[in-house]
């Protein structure tokens, strides 16, 4: 009996203690862990946006500005990158890649890339460097859709990726409300 009952007061002391850091770790995400971070990103935090469309993080010259506001219980935030590459051709754009999607000229877009983009519009007072919407609906923008989430027609999250190939800038936002 003795037994049994030292086993359970270990097993009771492991799981407080597990509780314990639990509560801890999220009392410390929502509070000090969770805040804005302003052009604190490293090219190797943005790494990830050059590979998922295809071009390479080898591209990357510098990242020029970055936002990344805290996130909320429910998921809502927007993080945003403008990066400097080195290089990019018109030709690499117009391939289509049955694996990795494509670009799609921004002046000609599909209807749930253009409602993805009147989206991401409504986060312009956060990041006043990234380009205007007006500005990206031109032919000197492409966007490569990565994710995009709607509930019924209307989109609550998007990840897109732009690229200016004329001035050699990608830019990434990826925002949820």
């Amino acid at each position: 009996m003795k037994l049994w009952h030292r086993i359970l007061i270990t097993w009771g002391a492991i799981c407080l203690a597990g509780i314990v850091l639990f509560v801890s770790y999220i009392a410390y995400s929502l509070t000090f862990g969770n805040k804005t971070s302003i052009d604190e990103a490293s090219k190797s935090d943005v790494r990830f946006v050059l590979n998922w469309c295809g071009l390479g993080d080898n591209r990357i010259n510098k990242v020029i500005k970055s936002y990344a506001s805290p996130t909320s219980l429910t998921g809502d935030h927007l993080d945003a990158y403008s990066i400097k590459i080195t290089d990019v051709t018109l030709s690499e754009l117009q391939k289509e890649n049955i694996t990795m999607g494509r670009w799609y000229r921004c002046d000609s877009l599909p209807k749930t890339l253009d409602d993805a983009i009147e989206f991401m519009a409504g986060f312009e007072a956060e990041i006043s460097w990234f380009p205007k919407e007006q500005d990206l609906r031109t032919k000197n923008f492409y966007v490569y859709p990565w994710s995009m989430g709607y509930h019924g027609v209307r989109p609550y999250s998007a990840q897109l990726i732009f690229l200016n190939p004329k001035d050699k800038i990608v830019y990434y936002i990826d925002g949820k409300i």
